[in-house]
């Protein structure tokens, strides 16, 4: 199929085919189209559909839509979603022969020793994408529950590495036994992996452990590369790391001058990211109902940024604007305050779905559910808050202002509460 043909299928918005199913085409007011699943992004976040052919093209969330039937009928006759043979790469594969343990196309089953079995009819058994879809579906909250796992073991070992902490003996006996079980799906040498399995104790951790050692070394090329992709991700990770604590502890220090902007309290950590959870429930647990708090946000992008609002956040269904004439936002990494110049009555925004969102529907400021998982979170600045000086509203420099890009994922988030 040729490349423009498929682009006639693609929805620009997200750069994903269009289905018949949560991705279906929909026509906007302005004649493009964009798939079902962008539209209700801006549906939930309550803002202005951009069309993605056109940024001058704006379209309110409740202006209708339709579906566009003639890609719909054009999408129900086509299979763009083929499983294609790894030997005949233009072929698609649709039998899954028990004898290899492999999905293979027609081609295939011509081919010694398939022919012998073709007559048997239990050997090959016709292959649909469908099961292997729900399958996959079914056991991706367990692989990203995996990803939270892994974060929090890496997060307490750097803790002891760095000696950022005490540890007492039984969170040091837990880090071991989830490094083992890590360990068992890491390219290391299988008898290390079996007594690692088996004895969890410290001394056998660290015995085996300093045997892996060796065994890398034996292949000097993995090792290197090894060592390089490590330490450029440990050093970023750790660079970030250090830029955020730096610039939010000068700015919580009563000591340090000259400084951003006052804080007229005492400040209390009451939510940390990596600690407590990227998730919109895991922020209202800790911060609901705390009164006047400041937020330090850190995007991907080293950005470190956040907000002040002397009011408590809450939890309603759905999005509720508060007017708060003491709220501000700021760029600890650019040294810049910017204050409130219209829209006073929609400050700040509270909503049980979201982290926490500045200005109206959240366009300044708004971190979603999931923030370390995905880039939906989003900063904005001039619907609410002052743009950057000599910029304003939807300049692309007012919208990566902030987060360094206007979509982007959190690394880190802390929360103080401010008792005056």
């Amino acid at each position: 199929m040729q490349q423009n043909f498929y682009e006639i299928f693609t929805c620009l918005g997200c750069n994903k085919l269009y289905n018949i199913e949560e991705r279906k085409p929909l026509e906007l007011p302005c004649g493009d189209m964009i798939c079902q699943q962008c539209y209700k992004k801006y549906q939930v976040k309550k803002k202005q559909i951009k069309c993605p052919y056109d940024n001058t093209h704006l379209c309110a969330i409740d202006e209708p839509v339709f579906e566009n039937k003639f890609l719909i009928r054009n999408l129900q006759k086509q299979n763009f979603y083929l499983i294609n043979c790894s030997e005949h790469q233009d072929i698609q594969a649709q039998v899954y022969c028990k004898l290899r343990n492999k999905i293979i196309c027609t081609i295939c089953m011509i081919v010694d020793p398939h022919l012998k079995c073709l007559e048997d009819g239990k050997t090959h058994l016709d292959f649909e994408r469908k099961p292997l879809e729900n399958a996959f579906q079914k056991v991706l909250p367990y692989f990203y529950d995996q990803i939270e796992y892994i974060k929090n073991l890496i997060h307490n070992v750097n803790a002891f590495v760095y000696k950022e902490r005490e540890f007492n003996v039984v969170e040091i006996e837990k880090i071991i036994n989830k490094s083992c079980q890590i360990l068992q799906l890491s390219p290391i040498n299988d008898d290390v992996k079996i007594k690692l399995r088996e004895n969890t104790d410290i001394l056998n951790f660290i015995t085996n452990f300093t045997l892996i050692i060796q065994i890398m070394k034996d292949n000097c090329k993995f090792l290197f590369k090894a060592k390089k992709i490590l330490k450029r991700l440990t050093f970023k990770i750790n660079q970030q790391c250090i830029i955020f604590r730096r610039l939010v502890d000068f700015q919580l220090d009563v000591k340090q001058q000259p400084k951003l902007f006052k804080i007229n309290g005492i400040c209390k950590l009451i939510y940390k990211a990596s600690r407590d959870g990227f998730k919109a429930i895991n922020f209202h647990q800790k911060c609901d109902n705390q009164g006047p708090n400041i937020s330090f946000i850190q995007s991907e992008h080293g950005e470190v940024f956040g907000g002040y609002t002397s009011l408590s956040w809450t939890s309603p269904d759905s999005g509720l604007h508060l007017q708060d004439n003491d709220a501000f936002l700021f760029s600890l990494s650019k040294n810049t305050l910017h204050k409130q110049y219209q829209n006073f009555d929609k400050a700040v925004r509270c909503n049980k779905d979201y982290l926490m969102e500045f200005g109206q529907f959240g366009y300044d400021i708004c971190i979603c559910n999931d923030c370390n998982h995905n880039s939906d979170s989003s900063c904005s600045l001039g619907d609410t808050f002052m743009p950057p000086q000599g910029f304003k509203k939807g300049d692309q420099f007012s919208k990566e202002y902030l987060g360094g890009s206007y979509n982007f994922k959190v690394i880190e988030m802390e929360v103080y509460s401010v008792t005056i």
